[in-house]
């Protein structure tokens, strides 16, 4: 199982208002297709190790070292 695995299954479980801005819970959980098109994305990419973080809007942001 690749390392973004876990990742992803976190994201998956994300509860809505995941994020306290302090007025506040606030951010969508990621939508299903961002996580499926993320998914797709990586397995063409066996070489990459990213690191995956929810955005406020529903997405996710898909970052690495180079």
């Amino acid at each position: 199982m690749p390392d973004y695995t876990k990742q992803l299954i976190e994201l998956a479980n994300l509860q809505p208002g995941w994020y306290d801005t302090g007025n506040g819970p606030e951010g969508l959980v990621p939508s299903e297709h961002s996580l499926s098109f993320v998914m797709q994305l990586l397995a063409r990419m066996p070489n990459f190790q990213p690191y995956l973080y929810p955005l406020m809007e529903g997405g996710v942001s898909v970052e690495w070292d180079t």
